[in-house]
């Protein structure tokens, strides 16, 4: 099943109880309780690295670019311009 590999790629496992299956038991409630705890742990990882993206220069960036897609254009005509004053071969 294709959630199964998005489970996998976020380092999750997802194990069917046994009392879904015919015949079978429940598993122990300690296990629950560890799988309970992993995947509070797995979020809060999740949402600090979003927050960490959220504040990182890179997605002001991106923020700024997705408003107005000619800024990076017009910030890389201006640094030339900038540079080509300041340089030697320009006097």
């Amino acid at each position: 099943m294709p959630w199964e590999a998005e489970w996998a790629r976020l380092g999750l496992t997802f194990r069917i109880p046994l009392a879904c299956a015919p015949g079978g038991s429940a598993p122990p409630l300690e296990e629950l309780r560890s799988f309970y705890e992993h995947l509070q742990a797995r979020l809060l990882e999740m949402i600090e690295t979003l927050d960490e993206l959220r504040a990182s220069a890179e997605m002001e960036v991106f923020r700024v670019v997705e408003q107005d897609e000619k800024v990076i254009d017009r910030i890389a005509a201006a640094q030339r311009e900038d540079g080509s004053a300041a340089s030697p071969q320009a006097a």
